[in-house]
């Protein structure tokens, strides 16, 4: 890949069934999610799971290739969206 071509970041994903997105496929689970990031990253491009993380799976992803993780719906819906955000970084820090 020409770096000048290539992307900065990518989105892998939905890693679990979401439905934030109306049409969204079928969650490809946190295996097939981080083999997809380690192929990016011997490409040298970084990217983030996204698609049905919350704080009860999160954890799955730690010690991925990921550069992170994308969450919606667990942050938005949440009483204290802070709190939520925080939680969900610290699960997936494992």
């Amino acid at each position: 890949i020409d770096p000048q071509q290539a992307p900065d970041v990518i989105g892998i994903g939905p890693v679990y069934s979401t439905a934030t997105k109306k049409n969204a496929p079928a969650g490809i689970g946190p295996d097939a999610a981080g083999r997809l990031a380690t192929a990016a990253r011997e490409r040298g491009i970084e990217s983030v799971a996204i698609g049905g993380i919350k704080a009860h799976n999160a954890h799955e992803l730690s010690g991925s290739d990921f550069a992170g993780i994308c969450v919606v719906s667990d942050i938005m819906t949440a009483d204290d969206p802070a709190a939520a955000a925080h939680n969900l970084k610290e699960a997936y820090r494992g």
